[in-house]
């Protein structure tokens, strides 16, 4: 399993030659594409969760039969189904973002600038927003400790690509979704306060071959009690296509 930071978060240095504003969420499956090269990895599966979500479906769409099959949970949905959101601020970030992004610079800028210094207290406090059932998962010892962890790393270069992602985000995408040829999975939980279920229900209409798992109990973070399944379904694959898995 491979985990990468996209352009600007983590260790990632920023998209080179290309300025901010002319970031595409199109662009990330060429980054991945050229990764799997330099691994010597055909064929792969991905995944995306929440923010990560229109990035693994852009692979699923440009990056043809090399990825055999995508895996969605609770991810956003294309700009329109984000004014559902339960969150006043998730609402107001998504429509900032697409048209007045200097409205939000401040309060992300300080956000960033809380977890990097005091993780801690930036989990807890995120963690009193949410429902029950996600305060019940983030408040196990090794999920806190996880996230906490997490969060000094996403910010490590600041709130840039923070921003920068959730505008690409709340935007129009840009991205061919119909062209997806593998089969995809939507996980969803119906008590999200973040992302709304029906972000995964329009993701459903544009993607051919998509299921939706819908979880009516369930919160934002539940990917943490179901990534078992989630990997199980990644590579149920037949022998042949498991087989192209493996490095040249």
């Amino acid at each position: 399993m491979i985990h990468v930071d996209r352009p600007g978060w983590g260790l990632s240095d920023p998209m080179p030659g290309r300025p901010a504003p002319d970031r595409r969420i199109g662009d990330w499956p060429t980054d991945i594409a050229r990764l799997a090269d330099h691994l010597r990895v055909d064929r792969f599966a991905v995944a995306g969760v929440s923010g990560g979500g229109p990035f693994a479906a852009a692979c699923a769409a440009q990056l043809g039969d090399r990825v055999i099959r995508t895996a969605i949970i609770s991810g956003v949905g294309p700009p329109p189904s984000m004014s559902g959101a339960k969150s006043w601020e998730v609402r107001a970030g998504f429509k900032a973002a697409a048209c007045a992004p200097w409205l939000i610079w401040l309060p992300m800028a300080l956000s960033a600038l809380l977890g990097a210094r005091w993780p801690g207290f930036f989990v807890d406090r995120l963690i009193d927003q949410l429902p029950a059932c996600d305060r019940k998962i983030l408040r196990r010892p090794e999920m806190r400790a996880m996230l906490i962890a997490d969060v000094v790393e996403a910010f490590r270069q600041g709130h840039h690509a923070f921003l920068q992602d959730l505008q690409l985000e709340a935007r129009p995408w840009g991205v061919a979704l119909d062209r997806t040829s593998c089969p995809v999975a939507l996980w969803h939980g119906s008590l999200d306060t973040i992302v709304p279920p029906q972000a995964t229900e329009a993701m459903a209409v544009l993607l051919p071959h998509a299921t939706v798992k819908m979880s009516p109990d369930a919160g934002h973070f539940f990917v943490f009690d179901i990534w078992r399944e989630v990997l199980d379904w990644l590579l149920a694959v037949p022998v042949s296509s498991a087989a192209a898995l493996r490095r040249r």
